[in-house]
């Protein structure tokens, strides 16, 4: 899972080559030593080892399992208070073996990878107010979202008026408790 071995390009000795779209690569004339296979694709992290023909001359062969970069396409909400606690979907590519999440670089509260959806969840750490990068790192290398979430003030507060009215008779009514997220005042 997270490997791939399509459309690359291998080299050998000197000898390059592109990979077929099933994967498959051919280097002839390759010399009869030891040498470097290095393989190479862009959203790839780079691959290379020493190597050693075993069948030369004759054919050998040698498979290379490439691990996928991570890349975030999306932050949603790409805002939230400074008090963290926001839960931010993360949409990308090759995203499901994150090792870490951070938010301006202080690690997530908390992240995991849904196999049903194909996208990364992350809850936010507390953090000053403004805008930061979103980094994900897999084995495979790193991708950072360049002011990906805003942290904004985390005390919104505003103020609410109106009347209390006596239902039938349209008057005010005095002395009614009016509450809101438990503040009370006394009218």
């Amino acid at each position: 899972e997270g490997y791939n071995t399509y459309s690359l390009d291998p080299s050998f000795s000197g000898k390059t080559t592109t990979s077929s779209s099933s994967g498959a690569y051919t280097l002839s004339g390759i010399a009869c030593a030891a040498g470097t296979l290095n393989v190479t694709k862009s959203g790839y992290q780079d691959w290379s080892s020493g190597y050693t023909p075993d069948n030369c001359p004759g054919t050998s062969t040698r498979d290379v399992a490439l691990a996928a970069i991570p890349s975030i396409t999306s932050v949603t909400p790409n805002s939230g208070p400074t008090s963290g606690g926001t839960l931010v979907t993360i949409l990308g590519e090759n995203l499901q073996f994150a090792s870490a999440v951070t938010f301006g670089g202080a690690p997530a509260v908390s992240f995991s990878y849904s196999t049903s959806t194909g996208d990364l969840q992350a809850t936010t750490p507390a953090h000053a107010a403004g805008a930061v990068s979103v980094k994900v790192t897999t084995p495979a290398g790193s991708d950072t979202e360049s002011n990906g979430f805003t942290y904004g003030s985390s005390s919104s507060t505003g103020t609410l008026t109106g009347t209390v009215r006596n239902l039938l008779m349209g008057t005010a009514v005095s002395g009614a408790s009016v509450s809101f997220s438990g503040k009370s005042t006394r009218r």
